[in-house]
């Protein structure tokens, strides 16, 4: 058997050469579906849940005052993951027609999101934790709500940074 004989049938692919290299759709049980249906999860939570966290449980008590250090770190939270997670969450609707453009370029704004948890999380969790510390109210319920603030904005933040 030559050579030819036995690669009838095969295609070689390289992805570098060849824009239709790639499946047409993806498998959600193979680790390039799993990748999608995680990073869109997480997508869809940091898009949505700061901002939710915002409206209902913070700009309704109504404590903040627009002059308050927590009043802007809690805008810059929700500005920040609306921002930086509402396209990966746009696109993740877009991935179940299994187009592999989709899939494409879901993966490259995964990619270009990685770097986003160790800058701009980074400086919103530190303004939060300095608004903490030099809460000036004599309200002590005020203060324990502070580190509530900061202890669901660190456990949010620190499970979205290591996914």
């Amino acid at each position: 058997m030559s050579v030819e004989e036995s690669l009838e049938g095969t295609t070689v692919c390289d992805p570098e050469f060849d824009s239709n290299c790639f499946n047409d759709a993806y498998d959600a049980l193979d680790a390039s579906g799993l990748a999608i249906i995680v990073y869109g999860a997480v997508g869809v939570v940091n898009s949505a849940l700061p901002s939710l966290l915002w409206f209902f449980w913070k700009e309704q008590g109504g404590a903040l005052t627009i002059d308050s250090l927590l009043y802007w770190g809690w805008q810059a939270a929700w500005i920040v993951h609306t921002t930086c997670w509402s396209i990966i969450a746009l696109l993740f609707g877009f991935t179940s027609f299994r187009l592999a453009w989709v899939d494409q370029m879901f993966m490259f704004w995964a990619n270009m999101i990685s770097a986003a948890p160790f800058s701009l999380y980074f400086a919103v969790e530190t303004v939060l934790f300095l608004a903490t510390l030099f809460w000036e109210e004599p309200n002590k319920a005020g203060e324990v709500e502070h580190w509530i603030t900061l202890g669901v904005y660190t456990v949010f933040a620190g499970a979205t940074s290591f996914i």
